[in-house]
């Protein structure tokens, strides 16, 4: 029985003193380990979320322009014909709040991915534009009010 064969390197001498557990944790610590190399680790991106979350903080922003134009749209002889309920009946605040929290929610989602640069500006220009389809719905709401009720 050869020293190859009770798991001891050809060159070490067999030690029978130190036992079989010995002699396997020296060749274990004499042996060079060999270890692959991990494959670089890339930092997770977030360029998908930016035009996700700038293209869902649209959706508030056209719904008050679409609102908006649809009261600004009645002329005198539809109003003088009867008055539009379905745009009057609730009010402008049934939908104006909702909306606005929805808004404040997804633009400050865009705002916190926006990076310094034409993030920065696509964020504070879609900021602006529900800021200006609220004031239209709203003026506009007002105008038809105005008109139904005089």
């Amino acid at each position: 029985m050869g020293a190859a064969e009770h798991g001891v390197a050809a060159d070490s001498p067999p030690s029978p003193s130190l036992g079989p557990l010995a002699s396997l944790a020296r060749l274990a610590a004499e042996r060079p380990t060999v270890r692959q190399q991990a494959a670089p680790v890339k930092a997770p991106t977030h360029a998908p979320r930016f035009p996700v979350a700038a293209i869902l903080a649209l959706i508030p922003s056209t719904i008050l322009l679409w609102q908006g134009v649809v009261d600004r749209s009645f002329t005198d002889v539809q109003v003088a014909a009867g008055a539009p309920e379905d745009l009057l009946g609730f009010g402008l605040w049934t939908l104006l709040v909702p909306l606005s929290f929805i808004a404040a929610f997804m633009l400050l989602w865009v705002w916190r991915l926006a990076s310094p640069g034409i993030r920065r500006g696509i964020a504070a220009a879609e900021t602006a534009l529900f800021v200006a389809a609220a004031l239209l719905a709203t003026w506009s709401y007002t105008l038809l009010k105005a008109r139904v009720f005089r």
